[in-house]
C-alpha cells in the first residue's frame, strides 16, 4: 500500500509540473478566444424569448413556492423568507430586462455589479 501511495505521489507530480507545459502567450490566446466567443451578440426569435419567459417564470414561481413552504415548516422565519423572495423577484426582473440571455465574463464574478 505504501509503495502505491508512492508511486501516485510521483505520477501526480510529474504530471503536474511536466506535462502542463503551456506558455503565458497559449493561455492568453485561450483566454482571449474564450472572451470573443462569450462577447458575441446573441439574437433571439420571438418563439425562443418566449420559450426561455416561460421557463423562467416556471422556475421563478416553483422557487418562490419552495421559500414558501421553508417558511410554512418553520425551517426559516417569515422575515427572511421575505428577503430571500424579493432578492429573487430582484434577479427575476433583472434577467427578464436582458431578455433571459446570460452573458458570462471571466471578470463578472469579481466586479459583483449585475445591478448597474
Amino acid at each position: 500500500m505504501r509503495r502505491f501511495s508512492i508511486i501516485l505521489v510521483t505520477v501526480l507530480f510529474s504530471v503536474s509540473f511536466l506535462g502542463l507545459n503551456l506558455s503565458h502567450s497559449e493561455v492568453s490566446a485561450m483566454e482571449k478566444s474564450i472572451t470573443e466567443t462569450n462577447k458575441k451578440e446573441v439574437q433571439l426569435t420571438e418563439e425562443q424569448k418566449s420559450e426561455l419567459t416561460a421557463i423562467h417564470k416556471e422556475i421563478f414561481e416553483k422557487r418562490k413556492e419552495l421559500i414558501a413552504k421553508y417558511v410554512d415548516f418553520g425551517v426559516i422565519d417569515d422575515e427572511k423568507g421575505k428577503i430571500i423572495i424579493s432578492k429573487l423577484e430582484e434577479r427575476y426582473e433583472y434577467a427578464k430586462k436582458n431578455g433571459f440571455v446570460r452573458y458570462h465574463d471571466r471578470d463578472c464574478r469579481n466586479k459583483r455589479n449585475w445591478k448597474k
